[in-house]
């Protein structure tokens, strides 16, 4: 059995319309490609009836592949506008393990004061993911990522869910927000422009896994305790808020979600007008080169929100009058069709492009300062 090891998994998460057979093609058109590589994962993933490891914002499970069997402890940290940056700890196990041995991890794995071994003689098996993954190398700008399609089902309470999803993964680069999200948006950007179909999924197969068995906890909606906000802030409050309201769409069909969702897409439109103000009115922003590139970055933002919430909204105006009269209806075909939409007006890339927004701005409000 080997050691066991701890990285920081920093990656963005995608959706997928339909199988991406020009792949390969896509990514060659932005980089270096090398490695590829399939495999058959089996994910089962535990928690205790309490679901303790929840609490802790933790997910625990044993990943079956065709030469490998490992168990792996993430641990939530920061979320950067859909890059998600996690700890996680993996450990090499002998095949024919029903459950994960806890004391493998590092003590630090766990927060201080954690009761370990009253988590593993309470451990129950929640769920089940298993999928087919293909994965390949790219180099781009001095950076590495690792590119992986998985296509397979979740299986939760009795409901089987599919799933079709992009990861792209930074194995090298940099770390600084300052960097990292500018290149992830253009990666992202890249892929779109060469014609693979990607759509918003923002909730990881775990997190739809929770939802699909009935956690209640993973439909809460985090807003700010305090009043005052500057318009930044109050923007990424909106941007959270959209991405969790269409997580939550997509995977519970409640038509009630979308007029909360047009809400928050218009208030993203109100706060990008009130952030791109609030540069022209700093003497650091208005008289630099790059305030036009500002304003056109926020153009192009504003328009995609706009399609976006009038879609929204016409598809609440149609769908909620037949939920309100109690009638027999399907959304599954109109979740379908907005994730259509984002694809079709590229708006898979407004969590990144909002982010790497903010970012240029303070960029250049600091580059001007110094100067």
């Amino acid at each position: 059995m080997s050691a066991q090891a701890m990285n920081c998994e920093i990656e963005v998460k995608l959706g997928l319309l339909k199988p991406c057979p020009q792949l390969k093609t896509a990514l060659q058109s932005l980089g270096e490609v090398s490695a590829p590589r399939k495999d058959t994962l089996s994910n089962t993933y535990f928690d205790t009836p309490q679901r303790a490891l929840f609490a802790l914002k933790a997910g625990l499970r044993i990943r079956k592949a065709q030469s490998y069997q490992e168990q792996t402890l993430k641990v939530k940290g920061a979320a950067l506008a859909g890059v998600h940056a996690r700890q996680e700890y993996n450990v090499s196990l002998p095949g024919g393990l029903k459950i994960p041995d806890l004391s493998l991890f590092p003590d630090d794995a766990f927060p201080e004061g954690t009761d370990v071994a009253a988590l593993q003689q309470n451990l129950v098996k929640q769920c089940a993911i298993d999928f087919k993954r293909t994965c390949y190398d790219l180099k781009y700008k001095g950076a590495k990522f690792e590119i992986a399609v998985d296509e397979g089902f979740i299986k939760a309470s009795g409901i089987k869910a599919p799933i079709l999803e992009l990861e792209i993964e930074l194995k090298e680069g940099p770390s600084d927000s300052a960097e990292l999200i500018p290149l992830f948006d253009e990666v992202v950007r890249g892929l779109g422009n060469a014609g693979v179909p990607l759509t918003l999924e923002p909730f990881s197969k775990m997190h739809r896994a929770a939802l699909l068995m009935g956690a209640a906890e993973r439909s809460a909606i985090e807003l700010p305790k305090r009043r005052a906000l500057s318009a930044a802030a109050y923007l990424t409050v909106n941007l959270k808020s959209f991405e969790t309201l269409l997580g939550l769409f997509l995977v519970q069909l409640n038509p009630l979600y979308l007029g909360y969702m047009t809400a928050a897409l218009k208030n993203l439109r109100r706060a990008c007008g009130c952030v791109l103000t609030e540069a022209l009115n700093d003497d650091n922003v208005n008289d630099s080169e790059s305030c036009r590139e500002l304003k056109a970055d926020a153009k192009h933002i504003k328009r995609t929100l706009k399609k976006l919430a009038r879609y929204a909204e016409k598809l609440e105006s149609r769908v909620l009058p037949l939920t309100l009269q109690d009638q027999d209806y399907d959304l599954s075909a109109d979740a379908q069709r907005l994730r259509r939409r984002i694809t079709k007006t590229q708006a898979y890339s407004l969590p990144l492009h909002l982010r790497a927004l903010l970012l240029k701005l303070q960029t250049v409000k600091t580059v001007n300062q110094k100067a």
